[in-house]
């Protein structure tokens, strides 16, 4: 796949392994904080907060420079979000009636305009695009075409909190 401006996309980029590395470990630091009741609540642990979004309301409120197509509509039950005093991330599940070439024009047109950087793309059955952010934000999107021109997209996101920055942590 090439980038909008005729670049070619690069697929060398080490981004993809940090990314899929930070949040396998965000997982296993969710698996060992987070308890959860017969009633499905959320516990925490030493500070450690995880849920799922409701809407995209929640998603937009604790990611505010991250748009995402209104046509997505958030999936609770296969996202998550994990706050920690240095760092926020998640990984975010949405679906709806949008092609994936929308999706891919949405994200290169929308996501530099909040200081979101392109980085890398990948195309094969399910497509991948890179973003970088100043302070060291980093962003995966996956999305793949569904039946009747639907898609589903999932959002890899991590971020430093501006303390964890300016200290070093």
């Amino acid at each position: 796949m090439n980038h909008p401006d005729g670049r070619k996309a690069k697929t060398n980029s080490p981004l993809i392994p940090f990314l899929l590395l930070s949040l396998a470990a965000a997982l296993a630091l969710t698996g060992c904080a987070q308890t959860t009741t017969g009633t499905g609540a959320t516990g925490q642990a030493g500070g450690v907060s995880a849920g799922a979004p409701k809407d995209k309301g929640a998603l937009n409120m604790i990611f505010p420079d991250f748009p995402v197509p209104r046509q997505l509509e958030v999936m609770t039950d296969e996202s998550f979000i994990l706050s920690l005093p240095q760092f926020r991330g998640g990984i975010i599940v949405l679906k709806g009636s949008i092609p994936p070439e929308s999706v891919q024009n949405f994200f290169l047109a929308e996501l530099p305009k909040r200081g979101w950087r392109f980085v890398s793309s990948l195309s094969s059955k399910a497509s991948f695009l890179a973003f970088r952010k100043d302070g060291g934000g980093q962003c995966l999107i996956k999305y793949q075409g569904l039946a009747f021109n639907r898609s589903k997209v999932e959002i890899w996101l991590a971020e430093p909190l501006s303390e964890a920055v300016e200290t070093g942590l």
